[in-house]
C-alpha cells in the first residue's frame, strides 16, 4: 500500500510517498481502501512538530490525516461480514493519507448514495468542528448575531452554514475579495474583506450592539474579537493559523514562536467583570468521546441529505502532491476543502 510518510518535523521536504505492507486489522476494526482523504490545516501543523495530539497518539514518523472515504474490504473479529464492501465515511486520529486505512468500527458511517467518495472525504471533520463549536460551546440564541472569521475556509465556511440553518444573523471575514461571493452564496449575511477594510471597525458597523459569539481559528486576532462580544457573548477559539509562517519551512519557527509569545492572555477577573466568556477546544481530542461524535456526524448527515447545508468547494490532489496540498492550504489562498485523491472512484 501507499502512504504518506513524514520522518521528522519540517518544511513541505518532509513529506514522502511510501510503499508499506497492508495494516493489519485489529478486532474491532475496519480496514477501508481509501478513494479520498481530507486535508486539514491541523495537518500542517502536525508536519512541523507543533501538533500537541499528534505527539501523543502518533510519534514519528507521522501519516496525517483526519478523514478518509472509501469501501470497507477486510473487518477484524467482533465485526458483522455485512459491513464488507459498504461505501463508507471514517474518521481516523492520523493515518488518513493512505490508500488503506485501519479505523474502529465506531467511527465509521455510511457514505450517502447522494455523495461521491471526495465529497465524502470533504465535510466530517469542518463540519464537526464547527457543529461542536456552535451547538456545543458558543449556543448562541437563534435570532442573534455572530461573526465568523477564515469564513471561506473549510471550518470557516462550515459555520456559515450551520450558523444560518440556526437562524442567527451571520457576519462573515475573508481575507480577499476573491472569496466573498462564495461566502455570500452560502448565506452569510453580511461579508468584510479583510484585507481592504478595518475588519473590527466593520463588524462593529454591522452589529453596533455586539456579538453573541465570535468563532476564532488565527489565534492573532482574538483581542479584537473579544472587544466585539456583546455581554454574555461567548468568544470560540478553535486554532491559530496566523501564528504560522506561510512557508512551511523550519526557518520560520522564530517568526512563529513570536507570534505565539505576543498572543492575548486574558484576565480571569477581567471576564468576570465583562460578563463575556472565552473558550477553545481541539476536535482530535474529543474522537474518544463516541457517543458524541456519533450523535453529531448523524445530525449533520442528515441536515446534508436534507439539503440544509452542502458539501464546499473542493481542490483536488493526488496523494503523492500531497506536499503541494499543505502549500496551497498555508498560503491562505484556497477556498472551501483540499483532499487527496488516492484511487480512481468506483
Amino acid at each position: 500500500m501507499r502512504k504518506i510518510v513524514i520522518r521528522r518535523p519540517g518544511g513541505f521536504g518532509k513529506i514522502e510517498l511510501a510503499d508499506v505492507p497492508p495494516p493489519a486489522v485489529e478486532p474491532g476494526t475496519v480496514r477501508v481502501r481509501v478513494h479520498a482523504a481530507g486535508v486539514n490545516f491541523a495537518d500542517c501543523v502536525a508536519r512541523m512538530g507543533l501538533y500537541a495530539s499528534a505527539r501523543q497518539y502518533a510519534g514519528w514518523p507521522l501519516t496525517p490525516g483526519f478523514e478518509v472515504a472509501g469501501i470497507v474490504d477486510a473487518v477484524g473479529t467482533g465485526v458483522p461480514q455485512h459491513v464488507l464492501g459498504t461505501k463508507v465515511i471514517g474518521l481516523t486520529r492520523f493515518g488518513g493519507y493512505a490508500d488503506q486505512a485501519v479505523i474502529p468500527l465506531a467511527q465509521i458511517f455510511d457514505l450517502p448514495a447522494t455523495l461521491s467518495f471526495e465529497e465524502g472525504a470533504a465535510f466530517p471533520v469542518i463540519f464537526l468542528t464547527a457543529y461542536y463549536a456552535l451547538h456545543e460551546l458558543a449556543c448562541p440564541p437563534a435570532d442573534s448575531a455572530v461573526l465568523i472569521h477564515s469564513a471561506a475556509g473549510g471550518v470557516g465556511s462550515a459555520l456559515v452554514q450551520l450558523c444560518r440553518a440556526h437562524g442567527n444573523f451571520v457576519v462573515a471575514i475573508v481575507g480577499s475579495r476573491g472569496k466573498a461571493e462564495m461566502v455570500r452564496s452560502l448565506g452569510a449575511n453580511g461579508v468584510i474583506v479583510k484585507c481592504e477594510q478595518d475588519w473590527r471597525k466593520e463588524a462593529r458597523s454591522h452589529v453596533p450592539e455586539g456579538y453573541s459569539a465570535v468563532f476564532d481559528a488565527s489565534g492573532t486576532t482574538l483581542r479584537g474579537s473579544y472587544s466585539l462580544l456583546a455581554p454574555r457573548g461567548r468568544l470560540i477559539a478553535y486554532g491559530a493559523h496566523g501564528v504560522m509562517t506561510k512557508s512551511g519551512a523550519l526557518a520560520g519557527l522564530p517568526l512563529t514562536a513570536l507570534r505565539y509569545a505576543l498572543l492575548p492572555r486574558f484576565n480571569p477577573l477581567a471576564l468576570t467583570n465583562d460578563n463575556k466568556s472565552i473558550m477553545g477546544f481541539n476536535l482530535s481530542y474529543l474522537f474518544d468521546e463516541t457517543e458524541l461524535m456519533q450523535t453529531s456526524l448523524r445530525r449533520i448527515l442528515a441536515l446534508l441529505q436534507d439539503g440544509t447545508i452542502k458539501v464546499p468547494p473542493i481542490t483536488r490532489f493526488p496523494l503523492e502532491n500531497a506536499a503541494e496540498a499543505h502549500e496551497a492550504l498555508q498560503s491562505g489562498a484556497t477556498i472551501g476543502k483540499l483532499i487527496l485523491t488516492c484511487r480512481a472512484s468506483a
